[in-house]
């Protein structure tokens, strides 16, 4: 465990922070919606891709949640919008998932919740032909949101869209956009957010050509050295699938898996 942390604690700024950073992504274009109720929260970026938009973190009632689940889904049924569900270690009642399931929703892949000791991360040589530099202007903002949509390899519709809603949340002092360029060209990029206590790492892709190299590494990396230059002790981060052995070599723990499932019109 991370000295100054309990298990506890770092659960609970991954699963906080995760929920507030989606929303904050997910809002930068004209159309974009959040709500914040007691007992949940509902996003939406409209774009047509389901984890842009959603419901995260929700903790009912045995006594509402079928009524609760009704009016979560409301919006994203009348405006024909995939979405998915965000069940985090909070979330409740203990039998949500299984509702969800009878009422339609397909379940999804399971995200890691991870977090490092930024101690552990040491600077190390770059890959061969490899330079990493902080997006410093709005121009370099745009090109974060291409290299990240055609990293995540999205239909070109909801590319598009992606790069217009990741210009829309900029750059600030507190979140922080990397790219890597190889031999000249962008390849790589990344995202450091970083809040009160902890630094949240986001928005991590490689192009497929450039893949194998240690590109993704390096880019996930340097957000981290960022964040320990800066003074935190702990970044956190949710690991999809191909980012998982990067993360792990890099030192990240898993703590708990979000369980999610999607909805398709």
């Amino acid at each position: 465990m991370i000295k100054g942390y309990t298990e506890k604690e770092l659960v609970r700024a991954i699963e906080t922070t995760y929920y507030e950073d989606i929303v904050a992504l997910s809002a930068g274009i004209p159309g974009s919606f959040s709500r914040r109720e007691s007992d949940m929260i509902i996003y939406s970026s409209g774009l047509p891709a389901n984890f842009l938009n959603g419901v995260l973190g929700p903790r009912f009632s045995s006594k509402t949640v079928s009524k609760r689940i009704e009016l979560a889904m409301t919006r994203f049924k009348k405006m024909r919008l995939p979405m998915r569900w965000v069940l985090g270690p909070s979330s409740t009642p203990s039998g949500l998932e299984g509702l969800l399931l009878r009422k339609g929703m397909i379940s999804g892949a399971a995200i890691p919740g991870m977090a490092i000791d930024l101690k552990m991360v040491e600077s190390e040589p770059l890959p061969s032909g490899l330079e990493i530099r902080r997006a410093e202007d709005m121009k370099s903002v745009g090109i974060c949101g291409e290299t990240v949509a055609k990293g995540f390899e999205f239909p070109q519709d909801v590319g598009e869209g992606f790069r217009r809603l990741i210009e829309g949340y900029g750059l600030s002092t507190k979140h922080r956009w990397f790219l890597g360029y190889w031999r000249g060209r962008p390849v790589a990029a990344s995202l450091v957010v970083l809040r009160e206590d902890v630094a949240s790492i986001y928005c991590v892709a490689t192009l497929p050509e450039a893949r194998g190299r240690g590109i993704g590494t390096a880019i996930t990396r340097e957000p981290l050295l960022e964040a320990k230059n800066g003074g935190y002790d702990v970044a956190v981060l949710e690991a999809s699938e191909m980012g998982l052995p990067v993360y792990r070599r890099l030192g990240f723990k898993e703590l708990f898996e979000f369980k999610t499932l999607t909805w398709s019109p």
